[in-house]
């Protein structure tokens, strides 16, 4: 038990104000650097969303073009139970742009943000790469 008491409170050391869910992890402002966001997965889906971003920054964060559209991913847990991400601010949907990368497909509002004045995509782990990335904009659906 003592382990489970250990990381509820490194949780709670580094895990700062709540900022939302999805189906497999919670995500926080980073205590130690109100800037990033630690996301923290709930279950092995939840862990391996965070080991697909960190694999999927890693693989493009040297794209100039592309990898401006993503939160920049700064660290994952070997296990993929953390992930530290750069932390965007939601905008107003008048704000979020009419062309997007043909890479993103999940364009639910919450997905995204603001780093400065460029939109981002702060939850990509399921984006659909089989096919490899199709460079590229096209028209944004954006729903809620």
């Amino acid at each position: 038990m003592e382990t489970v008491e250990n990381m509820n409170e490194l949780e709670e050391f580094i895990c700062g104000k709540f900022l939302g869910s999805g189906i497999a992890r919670r995500a926080y402002v980073f205590r130690p650097d109100k800037d990033l966001v630690v996301k923290v997965a709930e279950d092995r889906g939840g862990q391996s969303h965070n080991l697909v971003e960190w694999k999927i920054w890693e693989e493009l964060k040297d794209c100039k073009e592309e990898s401006k559209w993503l939160a920049p991913v700064i660290d994952v847990s070997d296990s993929g139970k953390y992930l530290i991400m750069k932390r965007a601010e939601m905008g107003r949907k008048e704000d979020y742009p009419e062309m997007v990368p043909r890479f993103f497909t999940d364009l639910k509002y919450q997905n995204y943000g603001f780093i400065g004045k460029q939109l981002v995509c702060v939850d990509y782990a399921n984006f659909i790469i089989t096919g490899g990335f199709k460079f590229g904009l096209k028209k944004a659906d954006w729903w809620e």
